[in-house]
């Protein structure tokens, strides 16, 4: 029978009274917290005798229990006589073998765990499920939560329910506190514990003390705190740590999966400061004002509720406010922030803010940030930098500003603008308006009617991801078809379409149209156009003969002309003889010099190899009045020509 995944409560009543009415038919406990207790058995061996004492020490430190010496009248035995690790009610003896793990009981391995494991039992704990002596998890547990991070009674690592790699409990876990509580206090009892400045984890106490390796490095505590200011140090962890020090949450650290859990006792915020590792860390307060420091690494640090101090240390590192139930606002200048979650907070060393599901505004600083609103109406203000800022869902007011910046709005109709330099700037779903402002910018308005205004510089309007072919028309400034529908293109110098079949036009300056893969259909018009077919057949258009100069200033390039793929030049739109009066002249291609009956082509080789010159005389004068530089792939002949 699997394991069935029921509330904590029910794995808790379990432990309390479920397994001794399994295993007995009877419940089992002491009178009261006091409890005396006997180690003489234990003194012929000193490494237990140290593991027992630690043991009873960390039971004392997250539950109200008391442990006296006595040499009369014991409630508890510890004795080593016999292999193997057992406690009997009867005669109240705790057993746990000299050789018992190799006779290896420091803190961090299974011999110490075995010490925490019987004191509980003798304290009036059960196993988790239906078993004794021996167990699989996945036919003996009953609950899924019946594995050591939830409790030290337990015969099942994490491992074996999917927490990742198990760490050996070095003191009661959070099941075992709440069993022991409910167990022996009145519903509703405050119980105060370890209300002093403590310190868990790298440089603290034993029991709750971290190391960079060996057993050390393995614990997995229960921390049950509800006074004074309290540290959870992983400074000393040698890799990334996913830690959450919120009552009832579990934390992942020095490589192992949920092996530090933090009790919900009477203080809402139990730890106020956490001190991250040198890697890449996340790191989560509670509803206090937390002290967050991520140190090295790239790390993720998000307060909670409360006025938190966010400090990133060295690495790009987040300040995220996700969960937010209101609006945020956060300026990276003077790391400063109100509003939600943010309320009172203080930022240092953090690049990048995330953002809640509401109106934010967030600010970056002179450093390279990314800034992400997330969903609702945002405003992100770049401070400078080359920096990338994310709108996300809702109608976003993003502004660029010094560096290369990229911005993306998301869904919702956005009021976008670049700054001095080169942006990459896209609108996403919605009616957006797009400002490139100075420098060489890139403006994607995505699905919608956008308006894309490029400023100074050669800016380029792309459609590069849009689902279905664009025509877009700089001369008119408009696009029609696609994502281009309904946008409006002012200072646009470049036209950069999809991988469908596009229909790009240019205006009377220097243009340069792309038109990727597809079989497009590009006509520069007047100016020094470069065009740039892409794959699959496409159609140079030209309509007249000052769409292309024989004078270098005003001529055309072809970039990658590929008659294989079906690629044409098309002069048919142009009076071949120069007057309309008479009706449509055709051209006529030639391979020698023109021979002044006017409407010739020629193609002449260049000097560079594969670059032909198209040279048309019109008027039968032998001088060409229009000519196109095309760089081919292939032999240009009269197959490569619609006339």
């Amino acid at each position: 029978m699997a394991p069935t995944n029921t509330s904590l409560q029910d794995y808790v009543d379990y432990l309390k009274t479920g397994y001794w009415q399994w295993s007995q038919g009877r419940d089992y406990k002491l009178p009261d917290l006091d409890v005396a207790i006997d180690l003489r058995g234990l003194e012929d061996n000193p490494a237990q005798l140290a593991a027992a004492r630690l043991a009873m020490q960390q039971w004392s430190a997250v539950v109200p229990v008391t442990f006296r010496e006595v040499t009369d009248g014991a409630e508890i035995i510890f004795e080593n006589i016999a292999p193997g690790a057992f406690f009997t009610q009867a005669s109240k003896l705790l057993n746990i073998g000299q050789t018992f793990w190799g006779g290896n009981f420091q803190p961090g391995g299974y011999g110490f765990q075995a010490f925490l494991h019987e004191i509980g039992h003798a304290l009036g704990l059960g196993h988790g499920g239906p078993y004794n002596t021996g167990g699989y998890y996945w036919t003996d547990a009953i609950f899924t939560k019946d594995v050591w991070p939830y409790s030290v009674m337990s015969y099942f690592s994490g491992e074996d329910a999917g927490f990742g790699s198990s760490a050996y409990a070095t003191s009661p876990m959070g099941a075992d506190i709440a069993a022991i509580l409910q167990k022996y206090l009145p519903r509703g009892t405050v119980v105060a514990m370890n209300t002093g400045d403590d310190i868990y984890g790298f440089g603290g106490r034993e029991g709750f003390r971290f190391g960079p390796d060996g057993l050390a490095s393995n614990a997995g505590f229960a921390i049950h705190d509800t006074g004074g200011h309290d540290v959870l140090d992983l400074s000393g962890s040698l890799y990334g740590c996913r830690i959450d020090v919120r009552p009832g949450a579990f934390s992942s650290v020095n490589a192992r999966g949920y092996n530090i859990y933090i009790y919900p006792g009477a203080d809402p915020s139990p730890i106020e400061e956490v001190r991250g590792s040198n890697s890449d860390d996340r790191i989560t307060g509670s509803a206090g004002a937390n002290t967050l420091l991520g140190h090295g690494g790239d790390d993720v640090l998000r307060g909670e509720a409360g006025g938190d101090r966010l400090d990133g240390g060295a690495g790009l590192d987040q300040a995220s406010y996700e969960t937010s139930a209101t609006g945020v606002e956060i300026d990276l200048r003077g790391g400063t922030a109100t509003g939600g979650d943010a309320a009172g907070d203080v930022l240092s060393g953090i690049e990048i803010v995330v953002g809640s599901r509401h109106a934010d505004r967030l600010t970056g600083n002179d450093e390279r940030n990314a800034l992400h609103g997330g969903d609702g109406d945002d405003t992100l203000i770049d401070g400078g930098g080359n920096d990338r800022l994310v709108g996300g869902a809702g109608r976003d007011r993003i502004e660029g500003g010094a560096g290369n910046d990229s911005i993306d709005a998301g869904a919702g109709d956005d009021t976008l603008a670049g700054g001095a330099e080169h942006d990459a700037i896209s609108g996403g779903d919605g009616a957006d308006t797009i400002d490139g402002g100075d420098g060489s910018d890139v403006l994607d308005g995505g699905a919608g009617a956008d308006t894309l205004r490029g400023g100074a510089g050669i800016d380029t309007a792309s459609y590069a991801t849009a689902p279905t072919g664009v025509a877009v028309d700089l001369s008119a400034g408009r696009g029609t078809t696609g994502h281009a529908a309904g946008d409006r293109l002012e200072g646009i110098e470049r036209i950069l379409g999809s991988v469908h079949n596009d229909t790009l036009t240019g205006d009377a300056g220097a243009n340069a149209l792309t038109g990727d893969n597809g079989n497009d259909a590009l006509c520069g018009n007047a100016g020094a156009d470069t065009l740039v077919g892409g794959g699959h057949g496409d159609r140079f258009i030209y309509a007249a003969a000052g769409d292309s100069t024989v004078a270098a200033a005003g001529r055309d390039t072809i970039v990658d002309f590929w008659s294989g793929e079906g690629d044409r030049i098309d002069l048919r739109l142009i009076d071949a003889d120069g007057n309309a009066a008479n009706g449509d002249t055709a051209f006529i291609l030639g391979t020698g010099g023109f021979t002044g009956a006017g409407a010739e082509i020629r193609v002449v080789q260049t000097a560079t190899l594969r670059v032909f010159l198209v040279q048309a005389d019109i008027d039968g004068n032998r001088i060409p009045d229009f000519a196109i530089l095309v760089s081919i792939v292939q032999d240009l002949g009269a197959g490569e020509f619609l006339l």
